[in-house]
């Protein structure tokens, strides 16, 4: 079994490297910078949206001078356990940028009326001819 992150936790992490980030008086772009990440990644660790990975915490721990911190709190991180066919996909889920779904707009066969079949068939055909169903 895969590890998924804690919403939770990621949250109080986040707070936790906003709060050290303006103590050190430092933007997210000014972190990034000396950090070497982008600032972005930055935001979305503020905002509880991504776990950062262990050489994120170890670069974040030695610019804020946290002593360790961040890369102790990455265990808390760890929530429940997804399959272990699943785990690829829920770590790439976690660095997405955006998320779409795609599906078929169609209403399955057994379940349409007369009506609606026939206005689903006739959607594709030139307007005026006459198909029969």
């Amino acid at each position: 079994m895969a590890i998924e992150d804690n919403p939770r936790s990621r949250e109080q992490y986040g707070q936790e490297l906003k709060r050290r980030r303006e103590a050190a008086d430092l933007t997210q772009e000014e972190l990034s910078q000396r950090a070497v990440m982008s600032r972005t990644h930055i935001a979305h660790i503020e905002a509880g949206r991504r776990r950062p990975d262990v050489e994120d915490a170890r670069r974040l721990d030695q610019v804020l001078e946290a002593g360790g911190f961040f890369e102790r709190f990455l265990p808390a991180l760890d929530g429940r356990a997804v399959a272990e066919h699943f785990a690829e996909a829920a770590e790439l889920e976690q660095q997405a940028v955006v998320i779409k779904e795609y599906a078929n707009p169609l209403v399955p066969g057994f379940l349409q009326t007369p009506d609606y079949a026939r206005e689903v068939l006739g959607s594709g055909h030139p307007p005026g001819q006459d198909h029969a169903l």
